[in-house]
């Protein structure tokens, strides 16, 4: 089932050009921090991703969370397409 608490607060932006989420637990527990693309696409879902899927940017925008730029594809085929990227720059 696909975590629908509403984020705590939320980082702008990380170092590696993401944005994550603060979930908020019960008691004493720290806050889960959880990509935002990733958190989107589970409640989109109404499953969580399993371990071997991942959020796509499509445009490359990993700031651009909207969801008609997002697609589950396998973490193997993201290496694939990363590798493949930084190929192009050398």
């Amino acid at each position: 089932m696909a975590d629908k608490r509403k984020p705590k607060s939320q980082y702008s932006k990380t170092s590696n050009g993401y944005v994550k989420d603060y979930l908020a637990r019960e008691g004493d527990t720290p806050p889960r921090v959880v990509e935002h693309d990733r958190l989107l696409m589970e409640q989109k879902l109404g499953r969580k991703l399993k371990y071997n899927e991942v959020p796509h940017h499509k445009d490359g925008n990993r700031q651009n969370n909207d969801l008609d730029n997002l697609e589950v594809i396998s973490r193997a085929e993201n290496t694939a397409k990363s590798n493949k990227k930084r190929a192009k720059k050398d």
